[in-house]
């Protein structure tokens, strides 16, 4: 299983600005404070929940740390 390791975009960024977004929480287990869990698209066509995703990554906007409010 690929594991994603967020330390690798921290260079010249702050975990506390990173948003990871995955249908597989064993694949973030490092950073779950940094991680949107989403389910997997299956095709339906009614499924709106990418929609309902860009709102709340637009509430998180101007927020000071990521990490504090990704529920």
């Amino acid at each position: 299983m690929h594991i994603s390791d967020l330390d690798l975009l921290t260079d010249n960024r702050n975990l506390k600005d990173i948003i990871m977004i995955s249908d597989t929480l064993g694949r973030v287990i490092k950073h779950l404070k940094n991680t949107v869990p989403v389910r997997s698209f299956n095709g339906n066509k009614k499924d709106y929940s990418m929609v309902a995703l860009v709102r709340y990554l637009k509430s998180l906007i101007r927020v000071k740390d990521v990490r504090d409010k990704i529920q």
